[in-house]
């Protein structure tokens, strides 16, 4: 099925990084990625980040005592990219290499910007040649929260380039477009228009993509020493004060415990 065209300016995104929306200081990472959120979250989506309308999620119910700061963003344990010359019913995590991984760009407002760039192949006159293709991630958050992007999200790149991550305050949306031109070009496309529409590619050759995300998180600090004597001595002034009343002292657990990781993880053949 064809997909229906979208196109974009988006030169800016695509030539170079532009120094915009770089938060200061740098923010503490205690575990991730994991998914749920720590305490639990809703979620609902639809879509497709391919087509023209691109994927919709909806994350929800977050108990956000359960950690001091929560973040979400790409899982860096999982390739995230897009490719145009994978043989049809190959895995797309394992065909997508080297270029075709994203890179973070940057972010303005609530829009951050992987980019990328992979090869297709065109019939032209009879004859199948390749030729270079530049890809680009679009990724618009709403809802409660802000982008950070400092050393220690840069510090997360594994197998893919995370970048920067959502600060979660609240119920959030995040919604996914890819797209592709031509190298060094204008005008954009979305994947799946630029891959069925404008090019003859070969028949058992596919358009594909993944990428996975999840939350991160710093953990509730735990009381100090001094905290801890500091609330006894207390209870020991009460006690003394109501000595006809029997003073239970806090119990301090082990800190939070968080649920098993797991992730979302997206993949799609055009």
């Amino acid at each position: 099925m064809k997909a229906t065209l979208r196109a974009a300016v988006c030169g800016s995104a695509l030539v170079g990084l532009l120094l915009v929306g770089h938060a200061k200081g740098a923010i503490t990472i205690d575990g991730g990625p994991v998914y749920p959120a720590p305490g639990g979250n809703g979620w609902s989506g639809y879509g497709d980040p391919a087509t023209s309308g691109g994927l919709h999620w909806t994350y929800t119910s977050f108990d956000l005592s359960q950690t001091a700061e929560l973040y979400f963003g790409l899982d860096n344990t999982q390739t995230a990219g897009l490719s145009m010359n994978n043989p049809a019913g190959s895995s797309p995590a394992s065909q997508i290499t080297g270029l075709e991984n994203f890179a973070y760009s940057y972010f303005s407002g609530n829009t951050a910007y992987w980019t990328g760039q992979t090869s297709i192949w065109h019939n032209s006159g009879g004859y199948y040649y390749s030729k270079t293709v530049d890809t680009l991630m679009l990724v618009n958050m709403g809802g409660l929260g802000s982008w950070i992007s400092d050393a220690t999200t840069s510090g997360l790149a594994l197998t893919s380039d995370v970048g920067a991550l959502w600060h979660v305050q609240g119920d959030f949306t995040m919604n996914v477009y890819l797209y592709a031109r031509d190298a060094g070009t204008g005008s954009c496309y979305n994947a799946d228009y630029y891959f069925d529409t404008l090019h003859n590619t070969p028949p058992n050759y596919a358009n594909a993509y993944n990428f996975a995300t999840g939350f991160y998180y710093q953990n509730v600090p735990e009381p100090t020493t001094l905290a801890i004597w500091s609330a006894l001595g207390g209870l020991g002034l009460i006690a003394a004060r109501r000595r006809r009343k029997s003073i239970c002292p806090f119990c301090f657990e082990n800190g939070p415990k968080w649920p098993d990781q797991a992730q979302f993880l997206f993949t799609w053949f055009a």
